[in-house]
């Protein structure tokens, strides 16, 4: 599970918790985009991002949006 966490700047990132566990509280999951680094992810996040989706930086060098479920 992916945890959301945020920087005294304010900004946020997110980090890979495997402790935690997927319950019926969690509206959504973090889905991979792609690398930080390269052109086409950032196409992608804006994509994403108009499309009114999160999406964060995660501590392994990728970026991820989150996928809302309909299990809430």
């Amino acid at each position: 599970m992916w945890s959301l966490r945020q920087r005294n700047d304010g900004s946020f990132y997110l980090t890979y918790d495997g402790f935690r566990r997927y319950t019926h509280n969690m509206p959504g999951l973090w889905e991979l985009v792609g690398p930080r680094n390269k052109a086409e992810t950032s196409k992608f996040v804006d994509i994403n991002q108009s499309a009114g989706y999160l999406c964060c930086p995660d501590d392994e060098g990728n970026m991820r949006a989150l996928v809302l479920t309909g299990d809430t």
